[in-house]
């Protein structure tokens, strides 16, 4: 019997080294870039990053990213060394984030210029304020916006994109009260590549 038990425990250790190793062999680096006449920039991020799901609309992946930099010109460079992606999909029959959003009209206003559940996927850069540097009293968000369907309607990190996007950043999002003011909206191209494993 104890040599049965032996067995089984040193059979359990080998699957979860497997899973483990399977897990791990998925797992990579890419690094997302963006051009265009008023923004340019890179942020790198690791698929192994664990996701939080707040919606079957949207996952953030805090943690998730690594060196960033977002060159807006004259209007301001955006560097550092730690970022968060988040994939989201704004849909109407999004019930979670109706009532979030419900919620959040209630507590401080309703926000006419922004339409989260205006239909598009989208790819976000997220560097909270205390993540900033310098830190910041303000959280930075820059929005890549795609047709809907882009991502056919997942919201794992993307490994491949569009070629063409509209970046939209706000520098000084007051969460959750307020995304600000938007200092660039413009048209950008991008693209993402796998630099390891």
């Amino acid at each position: 019997m104890k040599f049965w038990k032996q067995i089984s425990v040193v059979f359990a250790i080998a699957i979860a080294l497997f899973l483990f190793q399977g897990t791990r062999a998925e797992a990579a680096t890419y690094k997302f870039t963006f051009t265009g006449e008023e923004a340019n920039g890179y942020f790198i991020y690791d698929t192994a990053a664990k996701g939080e799901t707040k919606s079957p609309y949207m996952t953030q992946y805090y943690g998730g990213g690594r060196d960033y930099k977002v060159d807006l010109g004259e209007k301001g460079l955006f560097q550092g060394a730690v970022s968060n992606a988040i994939v989201f999909l704004p849909r109407e029959e999004d019930k979670i984030l109706t009532k979030i959003r419900e919620q959040h009209d209630k507590q401080y206003g309703k926000d006419d210029e922004h339409n989260v559940l205006l239909p598009a996927d989208l790819f976000l850069l997220q560097i909270r304020s205390f993540e900033r540097q310098p830190k910041s009293n303000y959280s930075f968000v820059s929005y890549f916006k795609y047709p809907e369907e882009a991502f056919h309607g997942s919201t794992k990190l993307p490994t491949n994109i569009p070629l063409n996007a509209e970046i939209e950043v706000f520098p000084k999002v007051d969460f959750p009260k307020t995304l600000g003011k938007a200092i660039v909206k413009a048209p950008v191209q991008t693209k993402i590549e796998k630099i390891s494993d």
